[in-house]
Formats: structure tokens, sequence, C-alpha cells
């Protein structure tokens, strides 16, 4: 584990903050040490959300925190990235699948529409895509 924070409230739903700075637009997030370099970040928890601490080994499936609308965020969402550097937001970013969810539907800007959805595996939702994810 390599950074969490915690501590900033939620933004009511359809506002957005302003003046952040950099240090401060990811909101409450954690930060993992997946190895080889690289890192996964986890933003706009729910503050005092994370479950987790600097220097707890995370396990596959391990609750590490509640989704949230903290950050340089409108609406409750998980913003989730692997990175290699010393910043999610200058770091190179990493491509990843994820091993298994189901695709909900695409958000628009009207309706949600769930042409093709279904179960999927080894994939990477795309952009506006709804998902949801088993239980542990």
């Amino acid at each position: 584990m390599i950074a969490v924070v915690s501590d900033f409230e939620d933004r009511p739903v359809g506002t957005f903050a302003e003046g952040l700075s950099l240090e401060n637009i990811t909101g409450n997030h954690v930060i993992i040490d997946v190895g080889d370099g690289v890192s996964a970040l986890s933003n706009h928890l729910k503050k005092d959300s994370p479950t987790v601490n600097v220097g707890d080994e995370v396990r596959k499936g391990e609750v590490i925190g509640r989704v949230g609308n903290s950050g340089n965020s409108s609406e409750p969402h998980l913003h989730f990235q692997l990175f290699r550097g010393t910043a999610p937001l200058s770091g190179d970013n990493v491509p990843f699948e994820i091993d298994r969810f189901t695709f909900d539907g695409t958000m628009t800007i009207e309706r949600v529409d769930p042409a093709d959805a279904g179960p999927r595996t080894d994939q990477y939702p795309l952009s506006e895509s709804i998902t949801s994810y088993p239980s542990p």
C-alpha cells in the first residue's frame, strides 16, 4: 500500500469542485503497489471509507473502500487505473483486463442503452460503460 487519503467530503451530485489542486483532484483514494513498478489507483472514494492503511498487504476480493463523489467528480463513481511512475496523473497508464464483470449498458445523455448487455470475461469496460461485479 503506497497511499490512503480519506478526508475529503463528498460533493453534491451534479456539482463540480472549484480550485482543486493537482494533488486533490483524485479526492479520497487508495494507491496500491502491484509490483514491477506498477501501481493501482482507486479514487473518488467516500469520506472515511478506506478500510486499508499504508503498509497493509491487500488480497484479491478485499474491500478497500466505498464508492463516493470526492475530488473532481460530479456523481458517485469509481475511477480506477494502473500506472507507472510517482503519481497517478503524471505516470504512464498501463492497460489491464478485468477477469469477470457484467456489462449492463452504455450511459448516454438521455438514457442507458442496454444493447449487447451480459456477462464478460477478460475484457476492459469502455468509457461510459455501466458495469456490475460479482461479490467476492
